[in-house]
């Protein structure tokens, strides 16, 4: 149910990109609206081949979404639950 109204609230807030077949919505607005629905905060970024900036939000319970930024506008990559920090030097 909560991957229902997750996917529903993400597909009123997100526009597609003009060129591209994307979720994206200013990158204020997109950071705004997962603190604010799913409690997800900024866990990790880093810039991926080809210059793509990449941040990944992940909540305390778990929940998490990755973002790509491009100048001002964030997209919408990937997002799932049931996410764990991994301690470096422990492994998967």
């Amino acid at each position: 149910m909560r991957a229902m109204l997750a996917g529903c609230l993400m597909a009123a807030f997100f526009v597609p990109a003009a060129n591209a077949q994307r979720a994206c919505a200013p990158t204020d607005e997109a950071l705004k609206y997962f603190r604010e629905q799913h409690e997800e905060l900024p866990a990790w970024e880093g810039v991926a081949n080809g210059g793509i900036e990449l941040i990944l939000l992940q909540s305390e319970s778990g929940s998490w979404t990755l973002l790509s930024l491009q100048g001002a506008v964030a997209c919408l990559v990937a997002s799932g639950t049931d996410g764990n920090a991994i301690i470096a030097g422990r492994g998967v």
